[in-house]
Formats: structure tokens, sequence, C-alpha cells
């Protein structure tokens, strides 16, 4: 079940919920995937759940995304080390914690910090003012499930799946004329 898979990433408009009924309309098997709005890859996700093709190319013109999908699957223990150290510093004010992230987040465009602000922010719904500054709003709630679902699924599913993934996932953050 498509459902079931983990995913290290809450997106607003992520395919996720659709994958099961796109899926119904791809061939047994591919020699690539090429997702061009990947978002957080849910289609090639669903894709390799179901051994569908054993390539990827993910596009996203968010640059932040791409990137954090490419240390997801590439340097999956530095990024998990990253978040729960970021994550633990929270506690006293969390939603104070959040904003200072952002603004280091605008600051820099660090896809580490775009992981956290991803998980606090309201639905997962990325929001760009017109400077195209993140200015999405802190989710009201913080739930400590969400730091050992994040961690489980990038620490211990990606990095087990870390070797096979090299020289077989392709994550541009541009467009590029073919």
């Amino acid at each position: 079940n498509v459902m079931k898979i983990p995913h290290p990433i809450q997106y607003q408009g992520s395919k996720r919920n659709l994958a099961t009924v796109i899926l119904k309309y791809f061939p047994e098997k591919i020699e690539r995937i090429v997702e061009p709005f990947a978002g957080t890859g849910a289609i090639s996700i669903a894709c390799a759940s179901s051994q569908i093709s054993k390539k990827y190319w993910l596009n996203d013109y968010n640059k932040p995304l791409s990137q954090l999908l490419k240390l997801i699957i590439y340097k999956p223990k530095e990024l998990s080390d990253f978040y729960e150290e970021l994550w633990n510093q929270q506690h006293s004010d969390s939603v104070a914690h959040y904003y200072n992230v952002r603004n280091e987040f605008n600051k820099t465009n660090n896809p580490k910090l775009f992981l956290y602000l991803l998980s606090r922010c309201v639905k997962g719904s990325v929001r760009y003012n017109n400077e195209g500054y993140f200015n999405q709003v802190a989710c009201g709630t913080f739930l400590d499930i969400l730091i050992s679902r994040i961690i489980y699924v990038i620490r211990d599913i990606c990095h087990a799946d870390q070797e096979k993934h090299k020289g077989h996932v392709f994550i541009l953050d541009r467009f590029i004329k073919l």
C-alpha cells in the first residue's frame, strides 16, 4: 500500500494521496522516472516502493526543497543529526525558535533549516512573499512525535537505502532546455 510508505516531509500539494491512482497509468517497468514538479518526490517514492523503476530524475524549482531532497538521499545521517539538535533547542519557547530559524533560513536558504520549517509551519504549506522570503507562520501545536517520525524516516530508512541511490537519483533545482 503506497499510503503506508513513510515520507520524511509533510508538504501541501504532495501527490502522495494520488499516487495509487497515478501509478495505474504507468507501465509495469520504466527505465527512469522523470518527475518535473517533484515537490517531495511522492511519485518517485511510490514507484520505488512498487519497483516500477530503479532510476529517478526529480526536479523542483524550489531550490531549498531540491537541496533538502539531496540531503535526505545522500546525507541522511548528517541531516537527521542536525534536525534533532535544532529541534531540541526549541523547548523553552518553540514559537520564538521557529521565527528565529525562519529568519536564519531567509538569510541563508539552508535546506537543513527548511526541513525544520516544513515540520513546524501550518500544514506544511510553503509560502514566500514578494521578496522571495519564506513567510509562513508557525503551527500553534508542536508534537514531539514529529521529531521521532522525521528522524526515523531520514536516519533509519533513507540511511539504509543510501547505497542503492548512488548514481540512480538525479535532482535539479532549475529547469533546463533539453
